[in-house]
């Protein structure tokens, strides 16, 4: 991909966010406060594989990485933003909308299921590494 082509895609993608931006303003939808949120504080696959891809893509541009990975395991992006998740140091929210309102949950303050994280463990893009959420949650014990 050619730098005009780079530009045109970001150009789009600043485009497809004023408007979804504007159309969460058109609908005054209210922000509620954490203590009235009504979902439930369980994080799904679809919030994980978003959270993840965003902050791989945060990396990749220069961003923090919230998470230490052992300099003996060589380990990809993924593995490092999926880290991030299970050990609560990931700097995302997660934006939850519903006809009316909105809730705004923090990925630390999510739980992951455990069907979640054997989902997740099976899509990861897996190096030569056993990548599992066990081994990373005893890392840091």
């Amino acid at each position: 991909m050619d730098d005009d082509e780079e530009e045109i895609e970001e150009e789009e993608e600043d485009i497809l966010e004023e408007s979804i931006i504007e159309e969460f303003n058109e609908k005054n939808l209210i922000e509620v406060p954490s203590e009235e949120r009504k979902s439930a504080p369980y994080l799904s696959l679809f919030e994980l594989i978003s959270i993840i891809c965003t902050r791989v893509e945060q990396i990749q541009k220069g961003g923090e990485i919230y998470a230490s990975a052992p300099s003996n395991i060589p380990m990809s992006l993924h593995h490092i933003a999926y880290k991030e998740v299970l050990t609560k140091n990931c700097p995302l929210s997660v934006r939850r909308i519903f006809y009316d309102h909105v809730e705004i949950w923090e990925v630390n303050e999510l739980i992951i299921t455990g069907r979640c994280i054997s989902e997740i463990e099976n899509v990861l893009p897996c190096d030569s590494i056993e990548f599992t959420a066990e081994k990373f949650v005893k890392e840091d014990l």
